[in-house]
Formats: structure tokens, C-alpha cells, sequence
């Protein structure tokens, strides 16, 4: 993942052209206990080949066309929620390419 915009192994950063953001990619090999064959395959395990390239690799061409959610999501991952005044509401967006997504948690 070194390129010659890294600023240190597994970090890559630039400007998008456009809109001129500056973007951090950050690799999992930026992190120096995440090395090893043992590592790799703990890590590994109970991930799709899809999954891994997509969320541990940062490949996002990898497995276009197919479903992104897992077999076993079913309703339980999914809570209403009821406003709480005094209770922190941490959010946080993923713009994504084609599917945003809005996250919403809240502390008990």
C-alpha cells in the first residue's frame, strides 16, 4: 500500500481535485501488531473474501453488484429510538458513492 504519497506505510493522503478536501486512507498495516500470518488469519476469520477486500483492504471495486449486508442481518439490528433531552446522540455520516448512510447511537 506505500505509494509515493505516503506519509508513513498503510497512510496515504492527497487533495480531491474538485473540491479540494485533503483525504486520509488509512490501511490496517499502518499498525505495526497487525502483521503475521497469526494476525491475518484471526483477523480474517468469519469475513467473506468480499468483505475482507472491501473493509480491510480498501478495494471497493471488489464485489460490485452484490449485497453488502451480511446473511444474518435481520430487524435486530435495527432499534427505533426515542429522543432523551438529556442523553448524548453521537451520529455520523458515511457519504458512500451511490448509498449514504446515517449512523445513530446513543450512551444509556
Amino acid at each position: 500500500m506505500k505509494s509515493d504519497n505516503s506519509i508513513i506505510r498503510g497512510i496515504r493522503d492527497w487533495k480531491n481535485p474538485g473540491n479540494n478536501f485533503c483525504v486520509v486512507k488509512l490501511h490496517y498495516s499502518a499498525d505495526p501488531l497487525k502483521s503475521g500470518v497469526e494476525w491475518l488469519q484471526s483477523a480474517k476469520r468469519g469475513m467473506s473474501t468480499n468483505a475482507w477486500e472491501r473493509e480491510m483492504e480498501v478495494n471497493f471495486s471488489e464485489g460490485i453488484g452484490q449485497g453488502v449486508f451480511a446473511k444474518d442481518f435481520t430487524q435486530l439490528h435495527i432499534a427505533k429510538l426515542q429522543y432523551l433531552p438529556d442523553r448524548i446522540l453521537h451520529r455520523g455520516w458515511d457519504f458512500g458513492y451511490r448509498r449514504p448512510a446515517v449512523v445513530l447511537h446513543r450512551w444509556t
